[in-house]
């Protein structure tokens, strides 16, 4: 599927709130009242704080995805990546993805435990597992 990557601005904060969150809700599990309320100060805040790490994806003149890395000491943070239902098992996250290993060698990222088609893919691009915490594995490539 072709589709375009452009730099995030402030008019695509609200979007990417939106998905940050219902990314949370929907692979997240075993969350307090208190967690959601912290996550969802924590987005609002932080989102435009990193609002230019964040590309949008564009396909047929609609927004279809995001995703935002970050640099860190050793590398990239692949810190979130999402694609609307209707556009997913389509090749975009992995094209996405590998754009990115061709410029990074070094990447990693954080995945919610219940994400099992997020944590296949980046399996069978040679993440693995190397922590994790109660909810989410932490990946290395």
């Amino acid at each position: 599927m072709n589709f375009s990557i452009i730099n995030a601005s402030e008019k695509d904060l609200e979007y990417i709130r939106k998905i940050i969150k219902a990314n949370i809700m929907e692979f997240a599990e075993e969350l307090s009242d208190k967690d959601l309320n912290d996550i969802s100060i924590h987005v609002n805040k932080d989102s435009k704080k990193y609002l230019n790490s964040f590309k949008i994806l564009v396909a047929e003149n609609k927004i279809i995805g995001c995703f935002s890395v970050l640099k860190t000491e050793d590398g990239i943070l692949l810190n979130e990546i999402y694609i609307e239902e209707e556009y997913r098992k389509k090749g975009i996250a992995t094209s996405v993805i590998k754009t990115i290993l061709k410029e990074e060698q070094h990447i990693c990222l954080w995945v919610y435990k219940g994400n099992n088609p997020a944590i296949s893919l980046y399996k069978k691009l040679g993440f693995k597992i190397v922590d994790e915490t109660k909810i989410r594995y932490f990946m290395k490539y």
